[in-house]
């Protein structure tokens, strides 16, 4: 038996089935990561990124990341320990103005 259909419309959550192929190990992360940038660009996808789940992937997987920014600065207080703290205010009070 053919069925012919005409006009029919579909609803697709790209989360829902980018998560799917992933859990099914049908795509890898580092191609979906490729895709993006090709078609949105580097800095895009670097935006849509949550910073707090870099950060706390980065704490698990004992990664060091390299910040250069005063808001990343502070992005990453809060994951310093009480003794980074006090070394970092202590650098902070050495600082001389130029």
């Amino acid at each position: 038996m053919l069925i012919e259909l005409r006009d029919v419309e579909v609803h697709i959550q790209p989360e829902t089935i980018l998560t799917q192929a992933l859990q099914e190990g049908d795509i890898s992360t580092d191609v979906i990561i490729r895709e993006c940038i090709s078609e949105d660009g580097a800095q895009a996808v670097l935006n849509s990124i949550d910073n707090e789940e870099i950060s706390s992937y980065c704490n698990n997987y004992n990664i060091t990341l390299q910040v250069d920014t005063l808001e990343g600065i502070f992005r990453a207080l809060p994951q310093l320990t009480k003794t980074d703290k006090a070394k970092l205010f202590w650098q902070l009070l050495q600082c001389k103005e130029d």
